[in-house]
């Protein structure tokens, strides 16, 4: 199965499809969309495919744009991007923010980075105050 082919197998009906596209005074409608998504089996591969393509608007997958947004922040995706990961500068203190902000533990040489950073600015905090 490719590209399309999971949608043969969703749960959401044609005439279910105001549900899934609202306008912004009707967001009732998009918990009805997902509400609907919830019980559908190929939930996965329609969140899949449609945070992959950020021009899609509407509930995909049980998933509004706005996180769908979020999701390819996560992920380190750019416009278009479709998921990939920015490569981390390891043995630096934004290397260690990237491991934090993907949720991964950090590596030796990026948090060794992050505690000498941190200890200079201490540093530099006690030397102002005991001026």
């Amino acid at each position: 199965m490719t590209g399309t082919d999971f949608m043969e197998r969703r749960a959401c009906t044609a005439e279910q499809l105001h549900l899934f596209f609202p306008e912004p005074s009707e967001q009732h409608l998009a918990k009805k969309a997902k509400a609907i998504c919830r019980t559908c089996p190929v939930l996965k591969e329609c969140a899949a495919y449609a945070t992959a393509r950020p021009e899609l608007k509407g509930v995909w997958g049980g998933l509004s744009d706005k996180q769908r947004k979020a999701v390819r922040s996560k992920n380190g995706a750019k416009r278009g991007g479709g998921g990939v990961k920015k490569p981390i500068r390891h043995g630096t203190a934004a290397g260690y923010k990237t491991h934090y902000y993907r949720g991964e533990t950090p590596c030796e040489e990026c948090r060794k980075a992050h505690a000498a950073i941190h200890n200079e600015r201490h540093r530099i905090r006690r030397a102002k105050k005991a001026a």
